[in-house]
């Protein structure tokens, strides 16, 4: 089986106070058999089309005529002839999306779903409520209260994000804490919006509402800042879905900057790189909660790492009740959804995500 052909698919809508934008990759075979992979960022990129110029202007004409089984060979392919342009950002974007595609077409060949050709740990797994609690403009107290929804919903984790104003991200904090009770895991995300002097305060002030993890408190970059942090409070200190590749965590675990990895497949390289982080945070006795904020693509791709890899305690779940590149992307809407909590990864081969011609078209970037 040879490849023959690489389509890129720049998508977007808009999601209340933010135009999201994805990129969605289709690998096509000489067999007649085809991938999907995508190449998005943390939140949805904002310059997709940067994304596929890398992909149709390069990393096309390196992979038409290659063997899709040999998935590490062409991401060392890709690695070598890129590195010139770097490892980070849209470089690795784009490897990650033609990495799950050929992850895809493997599946789809062999009759198998990925995960189990991954390691097939198990079928089901736990995931966490990511919500936009915190961010919005309506009072804290309403805020608060609509963490009672997704426990309704059979969630027993929740994330709420902060806008980086101390007292507000604390009120915040203490009215969801006291809502949840203490059962309930909860984790808050920083957005990166501290200085590293205040997030060492704002760290040993959330102690005390002892949280899952605290999400970037510093931009992810700044790792001698993370380890200060971290050196400083008991609070857990999460970061990944900013760092790319197995090189990246390598800097995060040697200057033991994070408790918990979160490494996003559409992102930081594909599924084989991802358990190859989610490897190293083994060995050194650290959680991986990997990151999925992406289209149904990328989040059913986060499920094959995540049913694969025992180390990954839980994933997570972006429950905006609007996203329609979650909703209506695939041709079967029941495979994105999740009771009580708990997610099943498809069971057909590759992926198991058949895409909605439709629906690529009313969201495609003109």
């Amino acid at each position: 089986m040879k490849i023959t052909g690489v389509e890129t698919f720049p998508l977007s809508f808009k999601q209340e106070r933010v135009q999201r934008k994805f990129l969605l990759v289709r690998i096509t075979t000489d067999a007649g058999i085809t991938g999907i992979g995508e190449s998005s960022d943390c939140y949805g990129h904002q310059i997709p089309l940067a994304v596929r110029e890398v992909i149709e202007g390069k990393v096309k004409q390196l992979i038409i005529g290659e063997d899709p089984f040999n998935v590490e060979g062409i991401w060392n392919k890709m690695r070598d002839t890129l590195i010139s342009t770097g490892l980070e950002g849209i470089v690795t974007h784009a490897m990650s999306g033609v990495e799950i595609a050929l992850w895809d077409i493997v599946g789809k060949a062999v009759k198998q779903p990925v995960y189990k050709l991954l390691g097939g740990a198990r079928d089901t797994f736990r995931v966490y409520a990511s919500t936009e609690i915190g961010l919005k403009d309506t009072p804290l107290e309403k805020q608060a209260k609509e963490a009672l929804t997704y426990l309704d919903q059979g969630f027993t984790a929740i994330k709420i994000r902060v806008p980086g104003r101390p007292k507000w991200d604390e009120d915040i904090v203490r009215m969801v804490r006291n809502i949840v009770g203490g059962d309930v895991d909860l984790m808050v995300d920083a957005y990166q919006f501290y200085p590293p002097g205040t997030a060492v305060k704002m760290a040993r002030r959330l102690e005390r509402y002892d949280l899952f993890f605290l999400e970037e408190p510093v931009p992810a970059y700044n790792v001698r800042a993370l380890a200060r942090v971290k050196a400083s409070t008991t609070v857990p200190i999460a970061a990944g879905e900013h760092v790319y590749t197995k090189y990246g965590f390598r800097e995060l675990i040697a200057n033991n900057a994070v408790d918990v990895l979160q490494p996003d497949c559409n992102v930081t390289g594909g599924l084989m790189e991802c358990k190859k982080i989610c490897a190293l945070g083994e060995a050194w006795g650290l959680t991986c909660v990997p990151h999925t904020f992406a289209t149904a693509v990328g989040l059913i791709a986060g499920w094959h790492l995540l049913a694969s890899t025992p180390s990954c305690v839980m994933g997570e779940m972006d429950v905006n009740p609007f996203n329609p590149l979650r909703d209506e992307l695939p041709t079967d809407s029941k495979i994105v959804k999740v009771e009580k909590g708990q997610a099943k990864v498809p069971q057909r081969p590759g992926l198991g995500i058949e895409i909605n011609e439709k629906t690529l078209a009313k969201y495609a970037i003109k």
